[in-house]
């Protein structure tokens, strides 16, 4: 299932409804949250799934209490099968991913992620790897070149590289706003640099085989054409895989406009 809203800027859990109708969970049920950011869904499903039903939430970051039933794990998702297996986690109802950046990354964590404020030129979901200042500041002309017309769809992707190199060093985030100001490219620079820095569709697409091969629910809420393409493509091309597929499924796609 892809659930694929319209408005970028709804703060989480994002659609709700949708993701507690397709995997309708009930009590004593096992669930995985992917990208448990603030607990949003995880924690209404946690409560449907009481007394004994467990989940197990993933996350770069946790922001949530730890509480009874409730997994929580620091990790990055692409290692879902190494993480379930350190902590024994079976009979897997469903598996959920709610991707991109949270609200809180975008207003509290000071990192970067929004072209509005003046922040370092972080952008990591994890306090390790590249930064986005390292790219931006280290990086060739032709590799942000790439970056930028393929993570970011920009069509002046080599005349913004080329501002770029002749504008080094970028520190903050106003450094780079205001230099690609006048391209009016500010939204898709950002969303190229953010999944540079943390391989977000490299992880996706690690994580996915794996997710699929656990149980026949797996939902992902999914914010551009880039992921919404990799999880349209792989579950066409894998929904009747038995390598990949842990029962037969039907496949189904939802567009929802949010309000």
């Amino acid at each position: 299932m892809i659930i694929k809203p319209v408005d970028k800027n709804i703060k989480k859990p994002v659609l709700l409804k949708q993701v507690l109708k397709f995997f309708n969970p009930q009590p004593n049920q096992n669930f995985i949250d992917c990208t448990l950011g603030q607990g949003g869904h995880a924690l209404v499903i946690l409560e449907r799934i009481a007394p004994h039903g467990k989940l197990l939430g993933i996350d770069f970051e946790i922001l949530v209490k730890p509480q009874p039933r409730l997994i929580l794990v620091q990790d990055n998702f692409a290692n879902l099968k190494q993480i379930i297996e350190k902590h024994n986690f079976k009979n897997i109802e469903g598996v959920l991913f709610d991707l991109g950046f949270s609200n809180w990354q975008l207003e509290e964590s000071g990192r970067g992620f929004s072209f509005k404020k003046d922040e370092p030129l972080d952008m990591r979901f994890a306090r390790t790897g590249v930064t986005a200042q390292e790219i931006l500041n280290q990086w060739p002309e032709q590799e942000l070149e790439k970056i930028f017309r393929l993570y970011g769809e920009e069509k002046q992707s080599k005349s913004i590289s080329r501002d770029v190199i002749a504008n080094r060093p970028l520190e903050t985030t106003q450094d780079l706003a205001k230099l690609i100001y006048a391209w009016k490219s500010k939204a898709r620079i950002f969303q190229a640099l953010r999944i540079a820095v943390n391989k977000e569709l490299e992880n996706l697409e690690k994580a996915l085989p794996q997710a699929m091969s656990l149980t026949e629910k797996v939902a992902a809420i999914s914010f551009h054409s880039l992921e919404d393409r990799i999880i349209k493509n792989y579950f066409k091309t894998n929904i009747f895989s038995q390598e990949h597929c842990a029962k037969l499924r039907v496949w189904q796609k939802i567009n929802t406009k949010l309000n």
